[in-house]
């Protein structure tokens, strides 16, 4: 009995030994600074329950920055679907250099910088665009509120330590501000758009230092806020998923996003230096250049830079009670770097957006980069990417004719174009490559991602030809499963803007994939409008669990379909090119049923009528044997094509 009774003693100390060992051990674990992405809605309550000291909540994107161990961060995996956990990075201002010369200001007139000139703002601001209306936010050290040069409608403070609010105690902040909107008011400098709303967001302390975490928590306020534009002349090495998501969310959400390239180039313009925000795809990117229109030094190059802005010696605001090396800066100073290039397109971005509110950002953001003045090699490069920011929105001009971009949105480009008088027609080329001749004021193409260099040649009745190139770049759709090499691409692009076909993933369409009976109705009563809810129809194979099968009855109704004899829609069942055509014929009610010499079709062939009748309406050619093939099956992309043709001229065949 004692021998049993010490045994149990033994282990019982072990156990004891054992967890207050690991007691101690969880005790002095370290304690760092995380992002977690949650699937779902943030789950505050286990966040609290786990001892985690939360920082920030960032609802947009449904994460949060937390204070923490990783046994703390095991504990919740355990318990909560997660997305990803990053450590919380650093993030700083990009670094600038302030001159040492004395500015050019006088306390009894106004001036304003050297690139205010170059990049063609001063017709606009005649013309009395100011920005009014549209709403600015300056993620950086904050804003001097008591400049007497600028006017701060609001703001939030976001960085560690706020010992006065949103006011800036680093300058940073204030000089970008200025920039942009330094008042008219025949003192000191004047911005670019200096009636904008104004809004400081200080996501950076006194020394320009700042985190992943308050850099979200700027762009989270930006979105809750409802700001226009978000100017971030900060950087960061870190490609930080939740920075990427939130930026995404704000892109969205129409909130125009521009961010300095960072100062960290090398004479080896081939090697990427870019730094993130400005990396990102949703951002625009912007590097800085001299006055003799050259690389600022150290402007950080890359595929991802977009435009290129003034950047060396620029004169703006400055917080008086700051001295720069001893001396006071007098409220105003001449900084270097990208962080002073980004706000230049800012202040241009806002006078575009007061000019035509209806545009949306993407739209703004093409404008842009066709209208740039080009620099360096010819077209889009690595160190000024589309090439100098221009505040006229004026289109390219040759001898009276007018070409320009006015949208790109999902694959859908836009482009306007104005004739002479003496021009006889237009051609449009899309890289080396006739598109069509043009016989309207407005070209349109259905393209997947990718830079695209249009030509627009006007050809004159003395047989001379002028050539006007326009660049659109494009975004999405993302889907990689088909490119612009294979014939049915753009119209398989159109239906997917029209909201007519949705891929099979978020990128990939399956082009080659049969289509259905059920997916072919489905697509046809998007087109032409029928009803769509899912009920039950009057064929016993197709019950309201179907997704087609709201469409479906619908088609029955419409007398576009009826079925087999059995009673049966067979919706899984391939389509056929006859069929197809007997579809397409009676949902678009073609007439024109003049027989079409195909050498294997004939009255007893079923859809015989069907299949004049949509090749009389230029939906069909056939195959170049001179056949139809009225009973092979159809894919995604050739029923693509023919509901293309059906619903838009520009498709149409000769």
């Amino acid at each position: 009995m004692l021998r049993k009774l010490s045994i149990y003693l033994i282990i019982f100390l072990l156990i004891f030994s054992s967890f207050s060992v690991n007691v101690f051990a969880e005790d002095q674990e370290e304690v760092n600074e995380y992002i977690i992405q949650f699937e779902q809605e943030i789950p505050l309550e286990y966040i609290n329950q786990l001892g985690f000291e939360l920082m920030y909540t960032y609802s947009s994107i449904d994460s949060v920055a937390v204070k923490g161990t990783s046994s703390q961060l095991n504990q919740l995996v355990n318990i909560i679907p997660v997305r990803i956990i990053t450590e919380n990075k650093p993030a700083q201002v990009t670094s600038t250099t302030i001159s040492n010369t004395s500015p050019p200001i006088s306390n009894q007139s106004q001036t304003h910088s050297w690139g205010y000139e170059t990049i063609n703002i001063s017709p606009s601001v005649s013309n009395g665009l100011t920005g009014k209306g549209v709403r600015v936010a300056i993620l950086d050290t904050g804003i001097d509120t008591e400049h007497p040069d600028l006017v701060v409608k609001g703001g939030t403070c976001v960085a560690k330590e706020c010992p006065s609010g949103f006011d800036d105690n680093n300058g940073h902040g204030t000089h970008v501000a200025g920039i942009i909107s330094a008042q008219d008011n025949q003192i000191g400098v004047l911005g670019i758009a200096p009636n904008v709303d104004l809004y400081a967001i200080k996501a950076l302390d006194q020394n320009g230092d700042g985190s992943t975490a308050t850099i979200l928590a700027g762009v989270e306020w930006a979105i809750q806020n409802e700001m226009d534009i978000v100017n971030l002349s900060v950087t960061t090495k870190a490609d930080d998923p939740a920075l990427r998501s939130i930026l995404q969310k704000a892109s969205e959400q129409g909130i125009l996003l521009i961010a300095s390239s960072g100062n960290y180039g090398t004479q080896d313009t081939g090697t990427n230096t870019m730094m993130y925000p400005a990396k990102y795809p949703t951002v625009i990117a912007v590097g800085g250049v001299t006055e003799e229109m050259t690389r600022v030094r150290t402007s950080s190059t890359g595929e991802e830079l977009e435009l290129a802005a003034p950047g060396e010696d620029i004169l703006s605001t400055f917080p008086a009670d700051i001295s720069i090396e001893g001396k006071d800066s007098m409220g105003y100073v001449l900084m270097t770097g990208t962080s002073m290039a980004a706000p230049f397109v800012t202040g241009i971005l806002a006078l575009q957006k007061e000019s035509d509110p209806a545009r949306t950002s993407d739209e703004l953001r093409v404008l842009l980069q066709t209208t740039a003045k080009d620099l360096g090699v010819k077209g889009k490069d690595n160190q000024f990417g589309y090439g100098l920011v221009q505040g006229s929105n004026s289109p390219d001009k040759v001898d009276g004719n007018q070409v320009f971009v006015t949208s790109v949105a999902n694959g859908k480009v836009e482009i306007e174009v104005v004739t002479s008088d003496a021009v006889e027609s237009v051609s449009v080329l899309r890289g080396e490559s006739q598109v069509t001749s043009l016989a309207e004021t407005t070209f349109t193409d259905y393209v997947l991602p990718g830079q695209y260099v249009y030509t627009f040649e006007f050809s004159y009745a003395n047989g001379s030809l002028v050539s006007i190139p326009v660049t659109a770049n494009v975004t999405e759709p993302p889907f990689t499963d088909i490119s612009m090499t294979q014939w049915f691409a753009p119209h398989l692009v159109y239906l997917h803007h029209e909201e007519m076909i949705s891929g099979v993933t978020e990128t990939k369409m399956e082009p080659d994939a049969l289509i259905t009976r059920a997916q072919a109705v489905a697509i046809i009563g998007r087109a032409v409008g029928l009803n769509g809810e899912k009920r039950d129809s009057v064929f016993s194979d197709v019950g309201k669990g179907n997704f087609a099968s709201g469409y479906i009855q619908s088609a029955y109704e419409n007398k576009i379909l009826a079925g087999f004899p059995d009673g049966t829609f067979r919706p899984d069942q391939p389509v056929t090119r006859a069929e197809m055509a007997i579809l397409i014929a009676k949902a678009y009610r073609l007439e024109d049923k003049t027989p079409y010499p195909y050498s294997d079709l004939s009255e007893r062939v079923t859809g015989y009528e069907a299949i004049n009748k949509i090749a009389n309406a230029n939906i069909t050619v056939g195959y170049p044997d001179g056949t139809f093939k009225p009973y092979e099956p159809m894919t995604r992309a050739t029923f693509a094509v023919f509901i293309a043709r059906a619903e838009n001229h520009f498709f149409k065949v000769e």
